[in-house]
């Protein structure tokens, strides 16, 4: 849970949009991790019956956790970039 809420803060920093569309540039230019993420969740989807993946369903989906994670890592928002790593443990 810790994890979730660390990656939920860091993206809160930007707008969902930009956080997105950097996501989607990067699946983009690497067509062999779009590959990936579309397997991963086309099996997700047969293991649920062929309906949409709800919320709890797309948690359990770490390779596309993992590069939504990737994203913001090389992605940073200037404002978390402008403020020392030390005032965000405080906080």
């Amino acid at each position: 849970m810790l994890i979730l809420i660390s990656s939920l803060t860091f993206a809160g920093t930007d707008t969902a949009s930009a956080t997105l569309s950097r996501v989607l540039h990067q699946l983009a230019i690497r067509r062999d991790i779009q590959t990936i993420i579309r397997e991963e969740i086309r099996n997700a989807r047969s293991d649920n019956g062929g309906e949409d993946l709800g919320y709890d369903a797309l948690l359990n989906l770490p390779y596309l956790d993992a590069v939504l994670k990737e994203t913001l890592r090389l992605y940073v928002s200037p404002l978390a970039s402008s403020i020392p790593v030390c005032h965000l443990y405080l906080q």
